[in-house]
Formats: C-alpha cells, sequence, structure tokens
C-alpha cells in the first residue's frame, strides 16, 4: 500500500509545482499510478466514471445554483446588501465591519462560492470602509473571513460537490448548513466587537492617514457612497428591497427543500429562475449581454467542476483499491484516543492542506479517504461535512497560501498582503469556536435535519 501511496501523491505533487490545472494533476497520478505499480486498476474505468457522472441527474444542481450565483454577481444586488445592512447596523459601532460580515452572509446564501463571495463584496465594501477611517486589517480581515461563508451556508457549490462524492444527502446537508452559518456568522462580529477596543483613536487616524491616497484611487465612481450623513432615501429603499428579494430567494430555494416540497434540483431551478428575476426587477440588469456572460460564466465553472469531479473520484477509486481507507480505519479504530481528539487531528490535516489547496480540490482528494475513517469514528456523514468544509474554510484564510488571502488582493490591489493576513487572523479563534462547537454538540448541525 505504501509504495502505490507515495508513487500517488508524489506524482500529484510534482505536477502542482509544475503548475498543471489539479484536475489534470489528479487525472494524470492516477493514470500514471495504475499502469506502473497498480497493475489493478484498469484504467478504463476513468471512462465508466466520466459517463455516470456527467448522465447523473444529482449533478444538473451544480450548473443551475453556480448560474443563480454568476447572475446576481453582475447585479447591484451584493451592494444593495452592504447598504442594507450599514443601515441597520449604524448606530452599532464598527457598523461597517459588522455590515460588510452581514452582507458576505446574504451574499453567500445566494452565491454558493467563497470566492465570489469575499471578491465582490470586497471590491465594493472594503473601499467604503478605508474611506471612512477603518483600519486596513479590520477591513479586509472582516470580508475575507466573512467570504468564507460561501462555502458553508447552503445553496453551497463545496455541499454539492461533497455530498455527490461520498454519495451523502445534498438536501440535508443544505438544511445542516444553515445553523452553523449564522452560528459562525455571529462569532465573527462577537469577535469583531472583542478587537475594536485594541484599535485605539490614535491607531484608527494614522492607518486612515497612510491610506487615505489608496482608498481614493480605488474604483470611486463605480461603488456607491456610505456615510453617516443623511441618508439617500431612493438608494436604501431599494437596498432593503433587494434585501429582502435575497432571503425570499433563500427561502424558496432552501425552504422547498427542507419541507419536502421540491428536490435540491428542482430548488436549483427555482434559485436559477429568481435570479434571473431579481436581476431584472431590482437588480438594475438590463441587456441580455449581461446574462449572456452569466451563462458562458457558468458552462466554464460547470465543466471545471465536473472535469475535478471526474478526476477526484478516480483518484478515490485507486485510494480504495490499495486500501487506504481500510487501513486508515482500521488504525484509528486501535487508538487509544478518545474520538474527539482523533477528529481535532484531521480537522488540523484538512487546515494544513487548505492552505495550499482550492476546496473543491480539498473535498474530490481528502473527503472520500476520510469519510471511513469518520464513520466508524460513530460520526454522521452530513455532520462530517459541515465540519469538513468549516476547517478548509480556515485553510482558506491562512498563510502562506490561503485561497481568500490572494482573492482579496487580487481584487485590492492597494491592499497590503500583510494586513489582509494579519486581519484574517483575528477571526480564527471564530472558526475554532464553531468547530469546538460542532465536537460536542453534534446537534447544532444535525436537529434540523431529523438525523
Amino acid at each position: 500500500m505504501w509504495l502505490e501511496l507515495v508513487v500517488l501523491l508524489g506524482v500529484l505533487a510534482g505536477l502542482l509545482l509544475l503548475r498543471v490545472p489539479v484536475a489534470i494533476a489528479m487525472l494524470g497520478a492516477g493514470i500514471i499510478t495504475a499502469l506502473t505499480v497498480v497493475p489493478g486498476v484498469r484504467v478504463s474505468h476513468l471512462a465508466s466514471i466520466g459517463a455516470h457522472e456527467a448522465m447523473a441527474f444529482i449533478f444538473t444542481v451544480v450548473p443551475l445554483f453556480v448560474l443563480m450565483g454568476e447572475v446576481l454577481r453582475r447585479t447591484t444586488v451584493a451592494t444593495d446588501i452592504f447598504i442594507a445592512g450599514e443601515r441597520i447596523l449604524r448606530r452599532v459601532r464598527g457598523g461597517m465591519l459588522h455590515a460588510s460580515i452581514a452582507g458576505c452572509a446574504g451574499f453567500a446564501a445566494v452565491s454558493g462560492s467563497s470566492p465570489v463571495t469575499a471578491s465582490t463584496i470586497g471590491s465594493m465594501a472594503i473601499p467604503q470602509m478605508l474611506r471612512n477611517g477603518y483600519p486596513p486589517r479590520l477591513a479586509s480581515g472582516a470580508v475575507a473571513a466573512g467570504g468564507t461563508l460561501g462555502i458553508l451556508i447552503p445553496p453551497s457549490v463545496g455541499l454539492i460537490v461533497f455530498g455527490v462524492i461520498t454519495e451523502t444527502s445534498v438536501g440535508d446537508l443544505f438544511v445542516a448548513g444553515i445553523i452553523p452559518g449564522l452560528i459562525l456568522t455571529g462569532l465573527f462580529m462577537v469577535t469583531t466587537v472583542l478587537v475594536l477596543p485594541l484599535y485605539s483613536k490614535k491607531k484608527e487616524k494614522v492607518h486612515s492617514a497612510t491610506h487615505e491616497d489608496e482608498s481614493r484611487s480605488l474604483n470611486a465612481e463605480t461603488v456607491p457612497e456610505v456615510s453617516d450623513g443623511e441618508e439617500n432615501l431612493p438608494s436604501s429603499a431599494r437596498a432593503y428591497v433587494s434585501l429582502l428579494s435575497v432571503l425570499a430567494l433563500f427561502g424558496v430555494v432552501i425552504g422547498g427543500i427542507y419541507q419536502g416540497v421540491v428536490t435540491p434540483t428542482e430548488s436549483a431551478a427555482l434559485g436559477a429562475l429568481g435570479a434571473l428575476v431579481i436581476a431584472y426587477t431590482v437588480g438594475g440588469v438590463r441587456s441580455f449581454r449581461v446574462v449572456s456572460n452569466a451563462l458562458k460564466a457558468t458552462v466554464l465553472t460547470s465543466g471545471m467542476f465536473l472535469l475535478l469531479l471526474i478526476a477526484g473520484l478516480f483518484v478515490a477509486y485507486i485510494v480504495t483499491i490499495i486500501g487506504v481507507p481500510r487501513e486508515l480505519a482500521s488504525f484509528t479504530a486501535d487508538l487509544e484516543a478518545p474520538r474527539w481528539a482523533i477528529m481535532i487531528v484531521i480537522g488540523l490535516i484538512l487546515i494544513g492542506l487548505g492552505m495550499f489547496l482550492d476546496p473543491m480540490s480539498m473535498i474530490v482528494i481528502m473527503a472520500p479517504v476520510l469519510l471511513p475513517t469518520v464513520v466508524a469514528l460513530g460520526y454522521d456523514p452530513v455532520w462530517f461535512g459541515i465540519f469538513f468544509l468549516i476547517a478548509v474554510e480556515i485553510g482558506m484564510i491562512s498563510p502562506p497560501v490561503g485561497f481568500n488571502l490572494f482573492v482579496l488582493k487580487r481584487v485590492i490591489p492597494q491592499l497590503k498582503f500583510r494586513d489582509i493576513v494579519s486581519g484574517s487572523a483575528i477571526y480564527l479563534p471564530a472558526f475554532a469556536g464553531a468547530m469546538v462547537l460542532l465536537l460536542i454538540f453534534p446537534e447544532v448541525a444535525l436537529f434540523m435535519t431529523g438525523r
């Protein structure tokens, strides 16, 4: 087993270092391993996997939910959610930070992607916070942490991929992600309240003066101003309408699944249709070219997901043939450590890998390997899906290669990378608290699913 595993991981690591796309690297590593050291593996099985996944009805939820997010990403909805949050929270100290976190949570409910959530909210909220004197590290940290909610709050594409690759109910995963997502949002806000006193007025003025020219150079013309002055009533009214529209769409999409009225696929279709209606009525979209661009992006993203899924399943097939899940489950069963301690070790492994790999790659590589061990420990697969994604979220904002850190740096080049890193680190205890809460009270994720 060890020779085969070393060859597989070695080839995969080598291809990734050569900057080969993850899906192609996994396919290459799997094929090379099968042809060299695992003669019992049929490479032709790859074709069977591809045909099966391409025709799987459940996979239709991916392009539909991706389309929903791509359409709304091209509207004013994200800006409106932030404005509504700022109006509601303006009397709270650090109101814009809280509004950014709430905006991330709201947009996560319709985007399904962490990078999309972080880049969309960040490109609009961070310039506003810098203009209003917020320290860059707090502004960027709040958005980087809040952006990770895109992979946890349903309808999350990450939850879909986890469900497909582990054969776990996608509907149950969606329902299970709601309460942990809200708890994590609340923990981010509590963290913000706790760290704000550490930034004195003097520090805020220094940061504001240092970054004044940077914030002015950002895309001010396309970002509506939000200040503590008199409200722009038409803008505020539209913001509240957009917020209510998003909440209604989320209620239809997830509520339908929870009540058993619609399947996840039907829910995704309703979500895509609802996104088009919101885009036209309150999102400011009047050109078919916007919809056309969203459709093109959906095709590219869905194709990438499908290729990644096929590659991940083929690697999982090889790993299963050589006996890694069986040996891992046997090893952990023989340990004289409590199961929660083993789960902490698994969480640390996922956090470490998440520093270097994007979330989808993490899911397709690690979920099939770890799930048998977790089930052998007595944990529910749906619970593990939520625990898994929170651990991946931590990796996304942890250096040296935290995914969301570079997303924000690319969206707002004027930000110093060290400010993004140090600001994100402020919120790491909130993630740790959520994981500990899940370990102590698994019902937090499961009670709404009835499992």
